[in-house]
């Protein structure tokens, strides 16, 4: 990883990874109507089909600031899966520059994941006007969201590139990943409170990391409470071993990836 950050410096990839975000981020929305206006759309769209369907019919409008708590569940897990799913397939999509230009090919996953993070602060800007206008009373515990965002933008980094090092060869991945996030969206507490799940099934949130990450950016935002030191250990410690992972089986096999396009 050190190396690789030297690499960077010295080679001054930085600007090749600015004009990768920047040119996926605006390829993105090119052919639409309302363009960068997708990226607040959608799930502000998915919260007012949910927030009706869960606050009138199934009444877990109960819940304190349940506004706010949806829309910050669904804004948290769709950067997680936009960004796994754009990240696993970055390669593919940039295949014609693989075999043409040398340079470190961690660098698009790199650049599609920072491409979905300048939607996800966009989508804080969002929520950030929600929780002005519906009465949550902010502390200086909000501040700790940007670790948490900052947790979730690695951890979700991680995963992309455990996932970008094996699509080339299986892309059936593309399939079974969308799967195990339709999966993971109702695994984690998105739309319902973690109470009416029975506590034998709790142990599923503690080793869900998007559970984890979610409940937390909701304790500090919405609940003006600071996790405590293991909690925060923990997701630390937990994201940048997911990360390291990605990381090592993303350097181990790109030796293969020009073979397998």
């Amino acid at each position: 990883m050190i190396r690789f950050i030297r690499t960077i410096k010295q080679n001054n990839y930085f600007y090749l990874i600015q004009q990768f975000t920047i040119t996926d981020f605006k390829l993105r929305y090119s052919h639409s109507v309302l363009g960068y206006l997708w990226s607040l759309l959608n799930p502000l769209l998915m919260f007012g089909v949910l927030y009706f369907i869960f606050s009138v019919f199934m009444r877990f409008g109960g819940i304190e600031h349940y506004q706010v708590y949806l829309l910050s569940g669904i804004m948290l897990y769709g950067f997680f899966n936009e960004t796994t799913s754009s990240g696993m397939t970055s390669l593919f999509t940039k295949s014609s520059l693989l075999n043409k230009v040398n340079f470190p090919r961690i660098i698009i996953p790199l650049s599609s994941t920072l491409t979905n993070t300048i939607t996800i602060l966009l989508n804080m800007v969002i929520l950030s006007i929600f929780i002005a206008f519906s009465g949550v009373n902010v502390n200086y515990s909000a501040f700790f969201s940007v670790l948490i965002l900052f947790e979730l933008i690695i951890f979700s980094l991680g995963v992309s590139l455990f996932l970008s090092a094996f699509y080339l060869k299986f892309r059936d991945l593309q399939h079974i990943w969308g799967v195990l996030l339709q999966l993971g969206f109702w695994a984690t507490p998105i739309i319902y409170p973690i109470d009416i799940v029975p506590i034998k099934y709790h142990i599923i949130f503690k080793i869900n990391p998007m559970a984890r990450l979610i409940q937390n950016f909701r304790m500090v935002v919405i609940m003006g409470q600071v996790p405590g030191l293991r909690n925060i250990i923990y997701n630390i410690a937990m994201t940048f071993l997911i990360f390291f992972v990605g990381f090592i089986i993303f350097q181990k096999r790109q030796k293969y990836f020009a073979e397998w396009l």
